[in-house]
């Protein structure tokens, strides 16, 4: 038995590069075949190296974490072009690496939302809801999101002109 086998592998090897296609078992053929193994060796390495990439890429978009005792979302503009005096958001919420943060307090002052959370508290994720009134024109367009510890020196966390992977908007957009 084992001299028939070696006499398969020898055929194998020296058998063409086409000559996978015509075996009965073309997969055995090809995987005995120096060059199919190397080709598979870099597409495994290619979906490897590509796979490490995206991984650490979205580790090092999460680990940025914002801590501090208030966050405030303010509307600036709507999409009809108005400055608003109400934010025409029905909901905010924050998130600490996909869990939801759970807010102490939220009170509503004129064009904006402030959240209070526990003293300290780090997210690194935040969404928004629209108003869900049927009028897409009232749906915010323009807006930031700040951070404080005191309630009244704020940092920008986020806004709608940032690229910014940490914040996820909701609601009924239309472009």
């Amino acid at each position: 038995l084992s001299d028939l086998m070696k006499i398969m592998l020898t055929e194998m090897e020296r058998s063409g590069r086409l000559s996978v296609l015509h075996s009965s078992s073309p997969i055995s053929t090809a995987l005995s075949q120096r060059w199919f193994q190397l080709v598979l060796i870099v597409v495994i390495l290619y979906f490897l190296l590509h796979s490490m990439i995206a991984v650490i890429g979205l580790i090092s978009r999460s680990e940025t974490l914002y801590s501090f005792t208030f966050f405030r979302f303010t509307s600036l503009e709507l999409r009809d072009g108005s400055f608003p005096h109400h934010p025409h958001v029905q909901e905010i919420g924050l998130y600490r690496y996909g869990c939801p943060v759970l807010p102490l307090n939220t009170t509503v002052e004129d064009s904006s939302i402030t959240v209070a959370v526990e003293e300290g508290t780090a997210i690194n994720g935040w969404y928004f809801v629209t108003s869900g009134v049927n009028d897409s024109s009232l749906d915010p367009v323009n807006f930031t999101l700040t951070g404080s510890n005191d309630g009244e020196t704020w940092q920008e966390v986020s806004s709608s002109q940032l690229d910014c992977a940490l914040s996820i908007w909701s609601g009924d957009w239309e472009i």
